[in-house]
């Protein structure tokens, strides 16, 4: 990362590539699971279901308040640094890991929506984080304010 145009760049590419990622995963996972009549899903009782379901919700109550505070508690910490190349360099990381631990939800919601026979709340855990993710763009002006040592 050489500069903050060039990290702000990459960041917004990998922003914009989860949510193309996710558009096609959903695409593929309807041509998958749509072709199955109603009696090859499984149960929603099944241990299978529930499993899944809790590892949905896990993924979503975890994963959203998760990533985004540990991206405020890193950006404090990065506020100390002086190096300008170092600080850009663990910037970019700590972004990319809020990205991916909030995107986790979203995979594993539309995942779950598909292969339980479009179970609505799986969809709606999907859309939780679809939603966090939004919060997660990357923009000059976000990164400024985070790695600026004046700032709250």
């Amino acid at each position: 990362m050489e500069s903050k145009e060039s990290t702000n760049k990459i960041l917004q590419v990998m922003y914009y590539l989860i949510y193309i990622t996710m558009i096609v995963v959903t695409i593929v996972f309807y041509y998958l699971f749509h072709k199955n009549d109603a009696s090859e899903f499984p149960d929603l009782q099944s241990q299978f279901s529930l499993i899944l379901q809790y590892i949905v919700i896990g993924f979503t109550l975890l994963g959203v308040p998760g990533g985004l505070y540990l991206h405020k508690y890193y950006c404090g910490k990065l506020k100390k640094i002086t190096d300008e190349k170092e600080k850009l360099r663990r910037y970019f990381k700590v972004c990319g890991a809020r990205m991916i631990l909030v995107s986790l939800g979203l995979f594993s919601g539309v995942y779950a929506f598909f292969a339980l026979g479009a179970y609505k709340p799986m969809i709606y855990c999907a859309a939780i984080s679809a939603i966090a993710l939004v919060f997660c763009k990357p923009t000059m002006a976000k990164l400024e304010i985070d790695l600026d040592p004046n700032s709250l």
